[in-house]
């Protein structure tokens, strides 16, 4: 089944550097990402991502030895690589936050929510957003949560709504909450805003003290 265990073991090798250099924990690695490839960033809108581009060939590489290192079943072999690279990294963020993860490490982001966004007048807009976070750990956790705006140039959406932060939530043990935040934004000032519109796949930043992440 094995015509070179040197080319199986070099490919096993490159698959877990490039899961490890992409790894989605703590922060997003595919933030602003605009062009990914096996959940790898390799542009955004400032043109190529050189860790990105180098983690891609790594993988491709990575896909030939396989190929190479085996006799049969070597398709076989290529799909079940493929889908465990695809879901092991959230299997096992998973099973970390459930275990050893405390505060806002143990958070997660259950879908990928949506923001609403309505001019009241020229000075302010009525911004309301909805997601669903969850506190894997069994313990409270209290934190700010701030979003992120989906665009990297200065044009302002979803952050607006920071304006009228900030935003504490406390999540229980185990719980999973769906989140409601509906204000009415001051806008005077605010360079760059968008003046209605809506937003879907939220990017947020939880803060608690010194500790910081970006989902």
């Amino acid at each position: 089944m094995i015509r070179s265990k040197f080319a199986v073991i070099g490919a096993i090798i490159l698959f877990i550097i490039c899961m490890w250099l992409f790894f989605p924990f703590p922060d997003d690695p595919l933030l602003h990402a605009t062009t990914i490839f096996m959940s790898i960033p390799i542009m955004d809108h400032d043109g190529y991502i050189k860790a990105g581009v180098i983690g891609s060939f790594l993988f491709v590489i990575a896909m030939v030895l396989l190929m190479f290192g085996l006799k049969k079943f070597r398709l076989r072999s290529l799909i079940i690589v493929i889908f465990l690279y695809s879901f092991l990294p959230s299997m096992l963020i998973k099973v970390y936050q459930e275990t050893l993860a405390e505060g806002i490490f143990a958070v997660s982001k259950e879908d990928e929510g949506e923001c609403n966004f309505t001019s009241v007048n020229d000075e302010q807009l009525d911004g309301e957003c909805y997601f669903t976070l969850q506190n894997r750990s069994n313990k409270a956790v209290t934190f700010e949560v701030q979003l992120i705006d989906s665009f990297i140039d200065e044009t302002r959406m979803e952050s607006l709504l920071n304006e009228a932060g900030p935003h504490m939530l406390a999540l229980e043990a185990n719980e999973k909450r769906a989140i409601h935040l509906k204000e009415i934004i001051d806008i005077t000032g605010v360079k760059g805003h968008i003046s209605q519109g809506t937003s879907f796949e939220l990017h947020f930043r939880l803060i608690d003290g010194k500790d910081e992440r970006l989902l």
